[in-house]
């Protein structure tokens, strides 16, 4: 789903207006034609920890690998990369699509 797909799906969600805000407001990432969102934004509104979330998310990126391995082909939208913490250092992250 691009960006514009995504803005077209809320919009047409009859969200209240607050939630509708926050999901137009997210700071996406493009790649390619698809649009992703750091999973440090995901922990922040659903109010969880980040190193919760990622290993929520390994659990899922590992369980589509294995049905993968069984001859299913799935397509995750996840892309494992880093980025600098406050202390200036190199911390894992995912981009969801």
């Amino acid at each position: 789903m691009n960006i514009q797909q995504y803005k077209e799906k809320v919009l047409k969600a009859g969200l209240s207006d607050e939630a509708t805000r926050v999901l137009l407001g997210l700071g996406f990432q493009v790649h390619g034609e698809e649009a992703y969102i750091d999973s440090l934004q995901i922990a922040e509104l659903l109010g969880v920890e980040h190193k919760n979330l990622m290993a929520n998310i390994r659990k899922f990126v590992e369980d589509q690998e294995n049905l993968t391995a069984k001859g299913l082909a799935v397509k995750t939208g996840i892309i494992e990369t880093t980025y600098l913490n406050s202390r200036n250092q190199s911390q894992p992250l995912f981009l969801l699509n």
